[in-house]
């Protein structure tokens, strides 16, 4: 099924120079291929060019909002039918340099906002609240006001770390990275203390976790976690085997498959929690987690 023609790409693109915006159903149009993995996409050559041509005069006019930013994908993926990975490749790139231009809200895949048992307002929200984007388009989501809302927050964790913030829920073994294990242990103290926080997921691929900053210091220690530590925790209380715990330790793409993170946050975080209370220093703290481990 064809869902749109490259000539009317090219109308489009015509009209969005000289009149500066089309239709939301315009727009709409001309993301459908990406979202449906049309194999369009893959063999006709002029269209891939005109929504390249397209894409490039959408990336002029942004971060300025308007209903051509809601042509533009949050998911894409290469049909099986795909000859000119190179050429489509050029394409998702123009896209990605789209979503980079434009405003934190204009590109969000998710976002969670938990209140705190206080009910703190937060993000001009004063109840728990979550959304996803399920156009899978840019725009959906548009807050103006958001960004200014998120400057008075504390961004104490992103990109692998902040993937991870759920993780320390997960009662299955999971593959997961040191950044990740070190970001889950963070979050699990975060929902322990009710403290009011932001999650938000954006395209291409990252991930911020914001809190209220009055409760910054609270989490100093925890932020302050070193990797050494971590990696020396997992050898002694032998939540791995050797043979993983080789291969973990062997190569610089650090991954654990099949991690018992959740088991492993659980025995951590008590003593952890004591060494906060009383003020001990890591040193201290790794010479008690290691006893109790013997």
């Amino acid at each position: 099924m064809r869902f749109i023609e490259w000539k009317t790409v090219e109308r489009l693109t015509k009209q969005l120079i000289e009149k500066g915006d089309i239709s939301e159903k315009d727009a709409e149009k001309i993301a459908r291929p990406f979202l449906r993995e049309n194999r369009d996409i893959a063999l006709d050559r002029s269209l891939r060019y005109t929504l390249y041509l397209w894409y490039d005069e959408v990336e002029k006019k942004l971060p300025e909002y308007g209903n051509y930013v809601t042509s533009v994908p949050l998911k894409y993926g290469y049909p099986c039918l795909t000859i000119n990975y190179k050429s489509i490749d050029k394409l998702y790139e123009k896209i990605r340099m789209c979503a980079k231009k434009m405003s934190l809200s204009d590109r969000i895949e998710k976002m969670q906002i938990f209140v705190g048992s206080d009910k703190k307002t937060i993000c001009g929200k004063d109840e728990d609240y979550y959304v996803y984007n399920r156009d899978k388009r840019a725009g959906m989501l548009h807050d103006p006001d958001l960004e200014k809302s998120l400057e008075s927050l504390s961004l104490i964790m992103e990109g692998e770390r902040a993937k991870s913030v759920f993780l320390y829920q997960s009662p299955k073994p999971e593959r997961v990275s040191l950044q990740g294990i070190l970001g889950a242990i963070v979050a699990s103290f975060v929902d322990k203390m009710h403290i009011p926080n932001v999650y938000i997921e954006l395209f291409p691929d990252e991930y911020l976790f914001y809190i209220s900053p009055e409760y910054k210091h609270l989490l100093n220690p925890v932020l302050a976690i070193p990797e050494e530590l971590i990696l020396e925790s997992i050898k002694r209380g032998k939540f791995l085997d050797e043979k993983e715990l080789e291969i973990f330790l062997k190569y610089e793409f650090k991954y654990i498959n099949n991690f018992p993170i959740k088991s492993f946050i659980e025995s951590f975080n008590k003593t952890l929690y004591n060494t906060m209370i009383t003020g001990e220093t890591w040193e201290d703290f790794e010479d008690e987690w290691l006893e109790m481990d013997r």
